[in-house]
């Protein structure tokens, strides 16, 4: 059965290769045989078109030689024979892919240009002052020399969470999540917020008032 698949791949990949009409679209026979093995009756198994195709046969192994004293060769250098072959044979080994794409896919804003202004190079001083700090006390005074406050916190990062706070996008750690993808938000989140806070904070828009003008009651004619 091995040679009747080894040469039923040669057979397709030499008329492949030599036809014109073979698009780059299309599958090679190989990884055709591999995924449609369920559907050729002369295969039922995955593991057989990977074992007739790489050659597998044909491997020299050298266990034997490893250790000559055991009749079965080295322990550790010896193959092992897998206990599932395949998802054909063994389906309920296999468990099915349950890999979901998220229901919604959350964008970070735009930011527009602008000029900074004091307020901005405050937040940028303090933000930078306090990644050295809090880089020097996790990581200690050698990582900080060696490798900078970048550890803590990349200044693209700082310049984000800066252009950011200019146009007040930052308010909580959930903010500040989707518009950083910062890895450390929830161990240093609530720290950059309350910096960010004291410096540029986002107003709070007051409640509009409005009145309705009451309807005049009729009165009587004289």
């Amino acid at each position: 059965e091995d040679q009747e698949l080894k040469e039923q791949l040669q057979s397709k990949l030499e008329g492949k290769s030599g036809g014109s009409t073979w698009k780059k679209r299309d599958l090679e026979p190989p990884m055709n045989c591999l995924i449609n093995a369920h559907l050729q009756g002369t295969i039922k198994c995955r593991r057989k078109v990977l074992h007739v195709h790489f050659n597998n046969s044909s491997a020299d192994p050298d266990h034997i030689t490893c250790d000559p004293s055991n009749s079965d060769g080295c322990t550790h250098c010896a193959p092992l024979t897998p206990s599932v072959c395949c998802d054909i044979h063994n389906p309920n080994s296999l468990s099915p892919n349950t890999t979901s794409l998220p229901s919604k896919v959350i964008y970070c804003s735009r930011i527009l240009k602008y000029e900074m202004g004091p307020q901005d190079f405050q937040l940028c001083d303090t933000l930078e002052d306090w990644q050295e700090s809090v880089t020097r006390r996790i990581y200690g005074d050698l990582t900080l020399n060696d490798y900078g406050p970048g550890v803590t916190m990349l200044d693209l990062v700082l310049d984000r969470i800066v252009n950011c706070a200019h146009h007040h996008k930052i308010s909580t750690t959930d903010d500040l999540r989707k518009e950083m993808r910062w890895s450390a938000v929830d161990r240093f989140g609530s720290d950059v917020i309350a910096i960010i806070q004291c410096i540029i904070p986002v107003p709070v828009l007051q409640p509009v008032l409005t009145t309705t003008r009451r309807p005049q009651p009729n009165l009587p004619s004289t």
